[in-house]
């Protein structure tokens, strides 16, 4: 048996993998990303780009890409826009722009209120609508994965 075999660590499926999940996850939504950030993410993950290779790209050190990396996979691994946009009737379209301004874009509740001449407490009001709209989902997912695991004992 050769030394690979015998030290091979996890599943052998590369899709098995939660990192491997993740990123597809990413992939897919690299397309609400704009600009700097959706060019930086498409090519730490389609490129395989090390973080020293992309500061020396993006003339920035290879901490503070590393940390931009980190920051806009957070944003895209977050839940918040999906179970927005599959609760369409909940929201509004305006509603949804703000969601996704926020939670996906990473702006703030001024610049989002600034760029689309909203009021500061109408982009809060609705950050904070998408967030109990969150917990609630997701507590409800729970509750049913709990009836399943009790009806299958």
């Amino acid at each position: 048996m050769s030394y690979a075999a015998r030290h091979t660590v996890g599943p052998s499926l590369p899709s098995e993998t939660p990192g491997r999940d993740l990123r597809d996850k990413l992939r897919l939504r690299l397309g609400l990303l704009l600009g700097q950030d959706r060019a930086l993410m498409t090519m730490y993950l389609d490129s395989g780009h090390s973080f020293r290779q992309l500061a020396r790209l993006t003339g920035s050190s290879p901490t503070t890409v590393a940390r931009r990396i980190r920051k806009i996979a957070r944003r895209l691994a977050d839940e918040t826009y999906p179970l927005c946009l599959r609760s369409k009737s909940e929201f509004t379209i305006l509603e949804l722009h703000i969601v996704r301004d926020h939670f996906v874009r990473g702006l703030t509740c001024g610049q989002i209120s600034k760029s689309r001449n909203l009021s500061y407490y109408r982009v809060r009001a609705t950050i904070l609508k998408a967030k109990q709209h969150k917990k609630h989902q997701i507590s409800k997912i729970k509750n049913q994965n709990c009836g399943i695991a009790a009806r299958q004992r």
